[in-house]
């Protein structure tokens, strides 16, 4: 994933100074971390399937 990011703000072989400027690698990963922290501010999704509790009969 990192690789992917680093490749897209890379400018292209061969660019020439007519070329929209790329943002810097950093600026690319920064935004991806924040939108990851905007997704789970806080860090609470659950990372797996809810189980039900285990119900146990009482004796009568």
């Amino acid at each position: 994933m990192l690789s992917f990011l680093l490749r897209r703000a890379a400018p292209p072989a061969g660019a020439d100074e007519a070329a929209p400027a790329h943002p810097a690698p950093e600026a690319v990963i920064a935004s991806f971390v924040q939108s990851l922290a905007r997704l789970d501010p806080c860090g609470t999704a659950r990372t797996g399937p809810r189980r039900r509790p285990r119900v146990v009969a009482r004796k009568a």
